[in-house]
């Protein structure tokens, strides 16, 4: 069941969990929910969904951890994305949350659980590359410590966000 576009998103009836290859059909569905612009946001193209070589990346756990966010049992509505690049200590974040739940605390639930994983497997920082206009993003991520530059490209600028242990209260 879709949550209605005016009610807030039902946190406690998400369930954030691994990426599996059985989830293929409903990330492709998720994929068909997205207007162009939430996925040129993402992909820095209007890509219609992930190609099976793609998909297969995501699944790959040596190159990082990818996340869904269910909504009802088998409904992908959010993706999250650690994926480990070349430098030491270092993985690089991408989300993307379903056009209808935007806006309604998924994707900061899915990127503060991204940042617990980055320091359970001992990352020093994620780097996200987002397109200037993402606003959306470049709030989330800033409020969550990133630091922004920019970058060769005027489009894109580059957040990173330090993996410093949570302050114990």
């Amino acid at each position: 069941m879709a949550v209605p576009a005016e009610a807030p998103a039902p946190q406690d009836r998400i369930t954030i969990r691994p990426l599996r290859a059985s989830d293929g059909v409903a990330v492709d569905a998720m994929h068909d929910r997205c207007s162009t612009a939430s996925r040129r946001m993402r992909y820095f193209s209007a890509k219609p969904r992930l190609s099976p070589r793609v998909f297969e990346r995501f699944l790959d756990r040596s190159r990082g951890t990818t996340l869904v966010v269910e909504g009802a049992p088998g409904e992908v509505v959010a993706l999250g994305h650690m994926m480990r690049v070349a430098g030491p200590g270092a993985a690089e974040l991408a989300l993307l949350v379903e056009d209808g739940l935007q806006g309604r605390g998924l994707g900061r639930a899915l990127a503060e659980r991204m940042l617990d994983l980055g320091r359970e497997q001992g990352l020093r920082e994620l780097h996200a590359s987002v397109l200037h206009d993402n606003t959306r993003i470049r709030r989330l991520l800033t409020s969550l410590g990133g630091r922004t530059s920019r970058t060769e490209d005027p489009s894109v600028l580059e957040i990173v966000i330090e993996l410093r242990e949570p302050a114990s209260g």
